[in-house]
């Protein structure tokens, strides 16, 4: 996709870790340019549909649910389970990447993400991660919905 897109990256092979601060540490580079993704659930105010969302947010801050809620009009959301993450996803926890793939997973975006010149995010592998120029990967993530954390207030993307 990012070949296909005209994307300039590097790919960093490095030891296997999903798990965002020692990712970082093991790659070098300040959590602030770390691309977090995490599978969340949506569920609506009926309790009868769900939605699926990936969160990207910069590896220093947490995802606000409760912002999220009220952002998505949902009753309640929560992560997604394991086994459902990986079906969206097609990879371990840790290593999603901040791109969907899958009809039913939306992307809603930490905006906050454009504050850093570059992003580092695992490549659908524990072992193998991606450094991209930020306004590429905004350029090509395409979400139509964006959100900032606890510290910001929420705004269409």
């Amino acid at each position: 996709m990012l070949n296909h897109e005209g994307c300039r990256y590097e790919l960093i092979k490095h030891p296997p870790m999903g798990e965002t601060v020692a990712a970082s540490r093991i790659r070098g580079h300040d959590l602030r340019e770390a691309a977090k993704s995490l599978v969340l659930e949506a569920i609506d105010r009926t309790l009868e549909a769900r939605r699926y969302y990936l969160a990207v947010v910069p590896g220093h801050k947490r995802v606000d649910l409760k912002l999220l809620r009220s952002v998505l009009g949902a009753r309640r959301v929560q992560f997604a389970s394991e086994e459902k993450a990986r079906e969206l996803t097609g990879c371990v926890m840790g290593a999603v990447p901040p791109f969907t793939f899958h009809v039913d997973l939306s992307v809603v975006l930490d905006l906050t993400i454009a504050e850093t010149e570059r992003v580092i995010f695992n490549a659908g592998e524990l072992d193998l991660s991606v450094v991209m120029p930020t306004q590429e990967y905004l350029r090509i993530v395409r979400s139509k919905d964006g959100y900032y954390t606890r510290d910001s207030i929420a705004i269409p993307a």
